[in-house]
């Protein structure tokens, strides 16, 4: 991972962790790692394609 992926990570991280504040911090919590893999896998696999 290099810094670009860590920054999306991180602000998606942030962003879902502000949206358990508001409902179930469990649920926010996954949905925030499984997007944060799912966004730093779609960069990788743009960046093999070209």
């Amino acid at each position: 991972m290099d810094t670009r992926d860590v920054a999306v990570v991180a602000a998606v991280v942030v962003a879902f962790g502000v949206l358990s504040v508001v409902y179930s911090p469990l649920t926010g919590a996954a949905v925030a790692i499984f997007f944060g893999f799912f966004l730093v896998a779609a960069i990788r696999y743009r960046e093999i394609r070209w």
